[in-house]
């Protein structure tokens, strides 16, 4: 039986007094970890008694209303700004600026994947060369042999990628019940990070892994929720975890969030059976990817074949290094401060020589709502060739946008700490728990340089959810501060996302 169906069950329930449909919809609730008057119908009970501000009232009652309109001006507006982005960057370029087009490149030219030795990158898995090459062909056929032309339509790659993953956070949004205020928060922190939208005119892996692992997140939690999981969601995540490892190698983290949740309901329930679904995954992922890495243990004799920098990451018992290069972070203190004030063109040095950069928390932070790493100031300093050039944007922007993102961070952590009892929500901890753990196993075998969140970009989906899981908890607590907070919430919330519009627009053309 669906989601759906037992949704509809639910609202039911309070008519029919037929005892299968009453443990169903306790079952519904105790998955979902809520009530079943705050799933089926938010905003009409508890947050919209006659205590409620007039204007949050009609406020709340509205977003429930005009959903699906509010969701088509949000969408519409973010892709008016990845054109701009697309269109307006100088380059189509992302972090390392030129060895994706050059692997792509060499498809095209050679009608083969190009071997580890021909450029820096192209030791990495090959689905971005092997995807991306129509996209640079049909390039090359309509500028007549232009090949800036063509690697400026690698551009259409990302941005193909950028819109399955704002599909699937809204999947996995309204899989959880999100519905309203809760449901347009959690689009918009996906639709206007300026991390994502600059990932729109980057032709990386990075966000082509994002994207398949963000669909096969939607599966593994209809898997978690479903009464009845399906084969089809089996193969699903077989499918997508195949072609996230021949993507990049942290891609069988998705296969590995999928496996834990087989095996939690098989232990839980009693179904053996699930372990069936699990092994067609692992086979299916298997199917895809075992060519590739076959090769790579025939050519090369290593089963992990990549750069010099991503190996040092798979070293697992050289923890002396690792602890050596503890050293190269700092754990302390946020310093967006310090992080505004990389955006003056008198700041000095270069980017990575500034303290603030190895500071752990401030970097992640500042790269997902500034994406800073693309603003090296060797740009003002006689650098022929960034990765962008000085895109003047003013300091005041920069700030409010540092320290308004904090506040989705802040209702994400609330959202988990309120939340965390709820059985629904196990698998989504776990698997950011071992995706966290992995990065910091890898980065800690790296220079500072490590430190950036397209790493994680993959972990987006659940941090949006875990924030509009805040906001509903914001909107539910009781009281005149209740309401302040609310209020302060939403109105913070509506700043941050207007000056994320604001930063993806000068970005674009500034």
């Amino acid at each position: 039986m669906t989601r759906a169906i037992r949704s509809a069950e639910c609202q039911e329930s309070s008519r029919c007094g037929h005892a299968r449909v009453r443990r169903l919809c306790r079952r519904h609730a105790e998955l979902v970890g809520m009530s079943s008057h705050a799933t089926v119908a938010p905003y009409t009970r508890e947050r919209l008694r006659p205590g409620r501000e007039p204007f949050l009232r009609a406020l709340l009652r509205a977003s429930v209303t005009h959903e699906r309109a509010g969701l088509r001006v949000l969408l519409a507006a973010a892709g008016a700004l990845y054109a701009c982005v697309v269109i307006g960057c100088p380059r189509s370029f992302g972090y390392v600026y030129d060895f994706y087009p050059t692997a792509v490149a060499y498809v095209y030219d050679h009608h083969a994947l190009p071997p580890p030795e021909a450029c820096w990158i192209c030791a990495h898995p090959p689905l971005f060369w092997i995807v991306g090459a129509p996209f640079y062909t049909a390039g090359m056929w309509l500028s007549g042999g232009d090949r800036a032309v063509a690697e400026r339509s690698l551009c259409v790659l990302p941005l193909l990628c950028v819109a399955s993953i704002l599909f699937s956070c809204y999947q996995l949004l309204r899989l959880y019940q999100r519905r309203g205020l809760a449901l347009w928060s959690g689009m918009g922190l996906c639709a206007l990070l300026p991390c994502l939208a600059i990932s729109a005119c980057a032709p990386e892996s990075d966000v082509l892994l994002t994207a398949l692992m963000a669909a096969g997140l939607v599966r593994v939690a209809r898997v978690h929720l479903s009464e009845r999981p399906r084969w089809i969601d089996a193969l699903a995540i077989g499918l997508l975890s195949g072609l996230a490892l021949l993507t990049k190698y942290s891609g069988v983290l998705l296969l590995a969030g999928a496996l834990l949740v087989y095996a939690a309901r098989a232990w839980r329930a009693r179904e053996l059976g699930l372990l069936r679904h699990a092994a067609v995954a692992v086979g299916c992922a298997a199917l895809l990817c075992s060519a590739q890495y076959a090769y790579n243990w025939s050519s090369r004799h290593e089963l992990l074949v990549a750069n010099g920098s991503a190996r040092s990451g798979f070293a697992v018992l050289d923890l002396s290094e690792r602890r050596k290069n503890l050293s190269h972070y700092d754990f302390g203190p946020l310093r967006l401060r310090e992080a505004v004030a990389l955006f003056d063109a008198r700041t000095p040095g270069e980017l990575d020589a500034q303290p603030v950069y190895a500071n752990v928390w401030t970097s992640l932070h500042a790269m997902a709502w500034t994406d800073m790493s693309m603003f090296s100031v060797n740009s003002r300093h006689g650098d022929p060739s960034p990765p962008y050039p000085d895109k003047h944007i003013p300091r005041g922007l920069v700030a409010c946008l540092l320290y308004l993102g904090l506040l989705p961070s802040a209702l994400c952590l609330l959202g988990l700490w309120l939340g965390w009892r709820a059985p629904s929500r196990w698998p989504l901890a776990a698997y950011t728990g071992v995706s966290l753990a992995t990065y910091a196993w890898w980065f800690l075998a790296q220079d500072s340089w490590a430190l950036k969140t397209k790493y994680i970009l993959f972990l987006l989906p659940i941090y949006a959810l875990l924030a509009s899981d805040g906001v509903e908890h914001v909107l539910q607590l009781p009281g005149r501060a209740g309401r302040a907070v609310a209020s302060v919430a939403l109105l913070g919330l509506g700043g941050l996302f207007g000056c994320a519009g604001c930063y993806i627009a000068v970005f674009a053309f500034g």
